[in-house]
């Protein structure tokens, strides 16, 4: 099963410096919108206690030149929103990341069980 969520802000790098409680308030509007995104989709069935596989797959917006750890980092507040909709610890995921060709506007999608 693919879940399919935005992008995360610029913000969201590890790298920012903005001041911290603008970097807050992006935080808190974009696991809201991981939220509502996940809150559309139903809950695959999660063996309790197991470990869970999953794909994530980083789409950015555009052509610009990004360190891929501070992309993985950025994507922390969707991981932890996507664990509660699934009802888990996040400590149960074995991510595995992957990149593709920028789509306008970018996108983050978690494959579980793959």
């Amino acid at each position: 099963m693919t879940f399919t969520l935005p992008f995360p802000p610029p913000e969201m790098s590890p790298n920012t410096r903005k001041h911290w409680r603008r970097v807050a308030d992006v935080k808190k509007a974009y696991k809201a919108d991981c939220a509502w995104t996940l809150f559309q989709t139903p809950v695959p069935q999660i063996e309790p206690g197991k470990r869970i596989p999953i794909i994530i797959t980083i789409t950015p917006p555009d052509n610009r030149r990004r360190d891929r750890d501070n992309l993985q980092a950025s994507c922390k507040y969707a991981l932890d929103e996507f664990a509660r909709h699934l009802g888990v610890d996040d400590y149960l995921f074995d991510p595995t990341y992957r990149f593709d060709a920028p789509v306008k506007g970018g996108l983050l999608s978690i494959e579980v069980g793959a």
